[in-house]
């Protein structure tokens, strides 16, 4: 492994350690779950949150481990991730400030 890809290694563990922190920000939700798991196709990771009044979900697929927290911590950042109705809500969550929703 050379520097240049121990360097982009660290900004996908640093975007993807700060996975809250942008949830919140750019969604206004509260990050309760992040489930990494192997599929047959490749990774999927399963980020569940919490807004003011609905729990919601966002799906990620790719075909490596780095890239799908790659992926996620980009997307988190930008704002991306596309949110659905959570069928079955975390276990342990929180709900964000109401002035935040």
């Amino acid at each position: 492994m050379n520097l240049s890809q121990v360097v982009i290694n660290r900004q996908i563990a640093a975007l993807f350690l700060d996975l809250d922190k942008h949830v919140a920000w750019n969604d206004r939700m509260v990050l309760n779950q992040v489930v990494v798991r192997r599929t047959e196709a490749g990774w999927q990771l399963i980020i569940k949150a919490s807004g003011t009044r609905t729990d919601m979900v966002s799906y990620l697929s790719t075909d490596t481990f780095s890239e799908a927290l790659d992926l996620a911590g980009e997307f988190a950042d930008n704002g991306a991730l596309k949110w659905v109705a959570d069928k079955y809500p975390a276990k342990y969550k929180e709900r964000p400030h109401p002035k935040l929703g």
